[in-house]
């Protein structure tokens, strides 16, 4: 922010962005963790035999046309160049407006930030874990970043250099070897357990801040008071090995409802639930038929759905075709599931399933029930492609960009529909968390005209009371423009003190100003989607 190196503030297909943590309001330390990850060195043998795999490694993406396929990503550059200082800077300036009053805690987005150059290629996914870290208090904000320590960032730290394979290395032939080569690295200690970046999402529970990624468990952060962040330890559930990027916490009962996949052996898909102390409580499989990417998922009172989504594991295609083994299937619908939250653990036929045409959904707004009807609001893609290393997919705007849909599934009769809310693309959905699983009214959704340079100019806010696109009814209602030459990410929606309505609030996000270089912290008014900021923080 200002003078700082500016941070990544761009939406990420993977990413849900910010959390305003106000729990670190008040009092000591809110998160009640006290134990600091201790750094554990790499093992001897790996040490040893790092720097001969570091130059056999570099020759073969060399050989391979990795490491400048690797060079030429946009996702490396510009305003999605990596940060490489951890800092922390007291007395931000508010350089229009001033902070509300009644806005106090700790706003934190997570984001990919590669810590080292990569060795071969890059794909958007890919990037260390880095939380930014905006206190607001009395009026007043102060800024630090901080990397997520996790055993994967630790490991590389400490041989000085990229060592773990990425999902932008498996493309083509390229990608089979380099699976063979982190296939060998383990084995001699290099790479071990804990492959995850821990730089996707995060969520509050049970008194713990938890930094996510759905190919590794979480890492639980402490949040000191002035905004600095540290990483306490890699978070253990059972014997599960993967942990969604978006869990649920059900309102009512405190519960976390979340799920992890794997593209590797049955079951594909299980699904787990931890109480409102942070026990697991319960753990099932969801029987899907092959391996597939989920992201996310919704609940409502009474049920779970997931989502198994047409993105389906074919690493044979990543050989023939040259791309990355997560393939889009048009020939494979959508289906969702439903589980009912009152079933056991071991009753794998729990899952009613309903199917519709293909589609790809990534991020989900929210879902309720109404009688036989179970609702579901979701940022949905017509096609998808993730080949998006330099060069953009070349799909067209109207099979590329995401549109908010509604989807309603009849428990009773097994029929499923779905609408299209709007014609102004949006993703990276966001509402009033208080209304998770419950029929919220508005929407707030990172937009733009144009997907282009996968940016996002506007935040677009939805009135789910619309009848869709078909019933001439589109269902945005307003929009923020950030202005000429300013990108932002996911808008956290934050109620006012004095809330009167659903949408008295605010909208909190970070903004790049390409002409300055820098970065800002903006709020704007939730009710009113005035453009004018009430307040733009440097």
């Amino acid at each position: 922010m200002g003078a700082l190196t500016p941070p990544t503030t761009t939406g990420n297909t993977r990413v849900r962005l910010p959390l305003l943590l106000s729990s670190c309001i008040g009092n000591g330390h809110p998160l009640l963790l006290t134990r600091v990850m201790v750094e554990q060195p790499v093992g001897r043998i790996g040490t040893l035999l790092s720097w001969p795999l570091y130059f056999l490694e570099v020759a073969l993406h060399f050989l391979l046309g990795n490491t400048k396929r690797g060079k030429s990503v946009k996702y490396l550059k510009g305003n999605f160049r990596p940060v490489r200082r951890e800092v922390q800077q007291e007395g931000l300036e508010v350089v229009e407006g001033e902070l509300p009053a009644d806005l106090s805690g700790c706003f934190l987005r997570i984001g990919p930030n590669p810590a080292h150059n990569p060795v071969g290629a890059y794909h958007w996914f890919d990037g260390d874990g880095l939380v930014h870290a905006c206190r607001i208090k009395d009026g007043r904000a102060s800024y630090a970043n901080r990397w997520v320590h996790t055993k994967r960032f630790l490991e590389e730290r400490a041989l000085g250099w990229s060592s773990y394979t990425k999902l932008g290395d498996l493309s083509g032939f390229g990608g089979l070897v380099c699976l063979g080569l982190a296939s060998l690295k383990k084995t001699l200690g290099v790479n071990v357990d804990g492959k995850g970046t821990g730089n996707t999402a995060m969520v509050y529970h049970a008194k713990r801040l938890l930094a996510l990624h759905e190919g590794d468990m979480p890492y639980a952060l402490k949040v000191a008071c002035e905004g600095v962040v540290e990483t306490v330890e890699r978070v253990s559930f059972g014997k599960l090995k993967a942990f969604t990027a978006h869990p649920k916490i059900d309102q009512s009962t405190g519960h976390m409802h979340f799920f992890g996949y794997d593209v590797r052996e049955k079951p594909y898909c299980t699904y787990a639930v931890v109480d409102e102390s942070g026990k697991l409580v319960k753990t099932a499989p969801i029987d899907i038929p092959r391996p597939v990417m989920m992201h996310d998922f919704a609940i409502t009172a009474n049920y779970s759905i997931f989502i198994d989504t047409p993105l389906v594991f074919n690493p044979e295609v990543m050989v023939k075709e040259g791309k990355i083994p997560f393939v889009f299937d048009e020939k494979k619908g959508i289906r969702f599931g439903l589980r009912p939250h009152s079933a056991a653990g071991d009753d794998v036929d729990a899952v009613q399933w309903f199917e519709l045409p293909s589609q790809m959904i990534f991020h989900v707004a929210n879902a309720w029930e109404d009688g036989d009807n179970i609702h579901l609001y979701a940022c949905a893609f017509k096609r998808l492609d993730l080949n998006m290393l330099g060069d953009e997919s070349g799909l067209k705007r109207e099979e590329a960009a995401p549109f908010l849909s509604h989807y309603v599934f009849n428990t009773m009769d097994g029929s499923a529909s779905v609408t299209r809310m709007t014609d102004v693309l949006g993703d990276f959905p966001q509402i009033d968390q208080r209304m998770v699983g419950s029929a919220a009214r508005f929407v707030y959704c990172a937009s733009d005209s144009d997907m282009g340079e996968t940016t996002f100019q506007n935040i677009a806010k939805y009135d789910l009371h619309a009848k869709g696109v078909e019933a001439g009814q589109d269902a945005c209602c307003n929009v923020i423009k950030l202005g000429d030459d300013r990108a932002g990410g996911e808008a956290i929606f934050v109620p006012r003190s004095s809330a009167s309505s659903e949408d008295d609030g605010y909208l909190l996000t970070y903004v790049y100003d390409k002409g300055q270089d820098c970065s800002e912290m903006v709020v704007y008014d939730a009710k009113t989607m005035s453009s004018t900021p009430l307040a733009r923080v440097k």
